[in-house]
């Protein structure tokens, strides 16, 4: 009966250790020995936003679970559409990881070869036969610590995209141009990274709608169109639009001693930008249309940024690239993550 009883943990040691990286011998006891965890990943409440509800934003469609020992990975499983999955790995300090909805990654051997692997913004979006959904952010989290048989690893996952939203445009016109109406046709970020390493860390290695809006692609993402929204003075747009970029390093004209706003085109801040015309009040004669941009923080990942309202009191710009110069100060940042976010307060222009 030993000789049975040891055979049994022999095999068992050997097909833990052939998840390893060279198939080394692990100890049949202490520090290494085979044991079994349950990893489960959490996330803090999300906010409302256009056709996108909390649980679309904290949707889990896929799940893969690392485990490193050290640099090498030790153990691995997609545990599909699942909140926990419990995995073979071995005792002692080791780091977990857990990535939810991103392509296949079972080819990555370790843990800096996860951290530089690129994500793309377009895996952020799911298609099927119903359509597109934004149901489907990903989503990275780790911990480091001590396994043992039967224990519990609980990961606190963070989306990459962030999330812009705005809650309402209104007019306040003078004189001659009080009863003026603004038509919006569009609200789109533009100067979007198009990649980011699962860490969030470095440059984009791409880049979406450089200058103004021209990647339909990631529309679902960064594109609302409005079909001519009518606003006028005492009535204004109250209805909630949200985007989602990646990450933007780049730093904001407050924190740049040479904003960048020409027109030949190199990596800058993201910018949301409101499309618009202004008529005279019988609503058929074209004043002007053009485009009111909005610059925004450097983008960070799950964070929020909030702008309450837009209040447009000119005249349209030529580009969405560049600001339109009033000399006010119009922007108020406070820096929270996703469940509060980041309130950039009225904005006016």
């Amino acid at each position: 009966m030993k000789r049975i009883l040891f055979s049994a943990a022999w095999i068992a040691a050997l097909a833990v250790s052939c998840s390893r990286p060279g198939g080394a011998d692990l100890p049949a006891s202490g520090e290494g020995r085979t044991c079994e965890v349950l990893v489960s990943i959490q996330d803090t409440p999300g906010t409302r936003a256009v056709g996108t509800t909390y649980a679309d934003e904290a949707r889990v469609n896929s799940l893969q679970v690392f485990v490193f020992n050290g640099e090498d990975r030790e153990a691995y499983r997609h545990a599909g559409a699942a909140m926990q999955a419990l995995i073979p790995a071995t005792t002692g300090e080791r780091t977990v990881w857990a990535v939810v909805n991103a392509p296949d990654l079972s080819s990555v051997e370790t843990i800096s070869g996860l951290l530089s692997a690129v994500s793309r913004l377009s895996d952020n979006v799911r298609t099927d036969g119903d359509g597109t959904h934004l149901d489907s952010f990903v989503m990275t989290g780790s911990t480091t610590q001590e396994l043992v048989d039967g224990g519990t690893v609980p990961i606190s996952v963070r989306r990459i995209v962030a999330r812009v939203s705005i809650a309402r445009i209104s007019t306040d016109l003078k004189d001659y141009r009080k009863d003026y109406q603004v038509r919006v046709k569009a609200l789109y970020l533009i100067n979007v990274a198009a990649d980011s390493r699962y860490d969030a860390g470095g440059e984009a290695g791409g880049w979406l709608n450089r200058l103004g809006h021209s990647d339909a692609a990631l529309d679902p993402l960064l594109y609302d169109g409005l079909a001519d929204v009518v606003i006028r003075n005492g009535e204004p747009y109250t209805v909630e639009h949200a985007f989602y970029p990646y990450p933007n390093i780049h730093p904001t004209p407050a924190e740049s001693a040479e904003p960048v706003y020409d027109d030949q085109w190199n990596p800058r801040g993201t910018i949301l930008v409101i499309e618009a015309s202004m008529y005279e009040g019988d609503g058929q004669t074209l004043v002007k249309s053009g485009y009111y941009p909005i610059v925004l923080p450097a983008i960070q990942r799950n964070k929020t940024y909030v702008i309450e309202e837009v209040c447009i009191t000119r005249l349209p710009g030529d580009v969405p690239y560049r600001p339109i110069e009033t000399g006010e100060s119009q922007v108020t940042v406070s820096v929270s993550d996703w469940e509060v976010g980041l309130n950039l307060g009225t904005v006016t222009i």
